[in-house]
Formats: C-alpha cells, structure tokens, sequence
C-alpha cells in the first residue's frame, strides 16, 4: 500500500513538474552536479530533461550537523536550479570505465555537455543512468 501511495506521488511530482515548464520530462535520475556552471559545484539533486532542456535541481539540506555550525537562521542551505539549453550543446561522453575503476565500484563516469559559449556542465548520473544517458544522446550529439 505504501509504495502505490509512493508510485502515486512520484508521478503527481512529474506531472506538475510538466505543466510548469511546458513541456514534457522525458528521463530524470539522481545525480550530482560537480562544477562548471555558477554555484560552484559539487552538489547532489535530481537530474531530468524535456526536448530542449536540461535541468539540475538541488534541494535543501538539513541535518543537525548543519545546524550547528551554520551561520544562516534555520541550517542554511539554498534550492539550486540550472536550466541547460540543449541547442547548440554537445555531449562529453567519457570513456569506458578503467580496470581500476570496475574492480573498485568506483564506476560513476563524468558526463559533461558544452554549451554554445565554451563553458561545460560536469555531472554524473546515479540508478538509472543508463536510461538517463541513452535519451540525453539522442537529443544532443557528441
């Protein structure tokens, strides 16, 4: 009964997430974004995509850490939204995993997609990434 009421509330997020951009969420995974852009990296939030954009969503975090040694009423710790055109953009796909890196699960692989003015988003993609990565090829060529 939990996971329907979960399913159900995941898929009433997407569908209001739709509406308010305007277009379809094609894919979305759990991802970090690890710097190129402003702020500066690395943060963790959810990856997802539409037929033009790329968005990266970082939620707040608090825990009881961040309470204590932040400066900021309530813990600190700021929603971050980049939007990525993918017009004009290409994609920096990495190499396969090394030996190394299979033997020590260490496998997550640094995507970068370069915009029109040179600057590059670098992220990685979490779970579904596989999934994630095939529909972001075929929306933007590497």
């Amino acid at each position: 009964m939990a996971a329907k009421r979960e399913s159900e509330s995941t898929e009433t997020f997407w569908k209001e997430m739709a509406e308010s951009l305007g277009e379809n969420v094609l894919s979305y995974t759990l991802g970090q974004y690890i710097g190129g852009l402003e702020p500066e990296g690395p943060l963790w939030g959810i990856l997802y995509m539409t037929e033009t954009r790329l968005f990266f969503r970082h939620f707040p975090q608090q825990s009881w850490i961040s309470s204590l040694v932040s400066t900021k009423p309530g813990g600190g710790g700021e929603e971050v939204v980049l939007e990525i055109p993918l017009a004009g953009a290409t994609l920096d796909v990495p190499g396969p995993p090394g030996i190394l890196q299979r033997l020590l699960g260490t496998g997550n692989r640094v995507y970068g997609i370069v915009l029109p003015d040179k600057r590059t988003f670098f992220f990685t993609a979490e779970h579904t990434q596989h999934r994630f990565i095939a529909v972001l090829r075929e929306h933007i060529p590497s």
